[in-house]
């Protein structure tokens, strides 16, 4: 899938965060959940933010994303699911879920929340009270 083009875009990225930014690079940028606490990991960041109206309009834009999307949800998916979802689709589905529904979270997520209110001082809300938790 990726080949030269995957190639390009990790080198890019890599100058853009590593080179250009002064941190560590390649198998140099330590792993925060690897590294101890005390230990930097000298990694680092790059945003890029593109307009798509100065290239060819915000419309034409869209329209040609949608064609590319359309095109990528109307290949074969694997048994079972129902089309080949698009990066952050499901995020997305998630965020309307909570949004119409509320957040479900585990009891025991509940119990440390109030746990931690408790210990701190702080008023336990109403959402936290066991009774309610389901």
């Amino acid at each position: 899938m990726s080949g030269h083009k995957g190639y390009g875009l990790a080198l890019m990225i890599e100058i853009l965060s590593g080179v250009l930014s002064g941190s560590a690079l390649r198998d140099r940028v330590g792993i925060w959940m690897r590294e101890p606490l005390a230990r930097p990991t000298d990694h680092s960041h790059a945003f890029l933010a593109v307009n798509p109206a100065v290239f060819l309009g915000e419309d034409a834009f869209l329209a040609r994303q949608d064609d590319l999307f359309g095109g990528i949800r109307g290949l074969p998916a694997a048994k079972g699911i129902d089309h080949i979802k698009i990066p952050g689709e499901i995020e997305q589905d998630k965020r309307k879920k909570a949004l119409a529904e509320g957040i479900q979270f585990p009891a025991e997520v509940l119990r440390l929340l109030r746990v931690a209110a408790e210990e701190n001082g702080f008023p336990v809300p109403s959402f936290l009270d066991p009774a309610q938790a389901g």
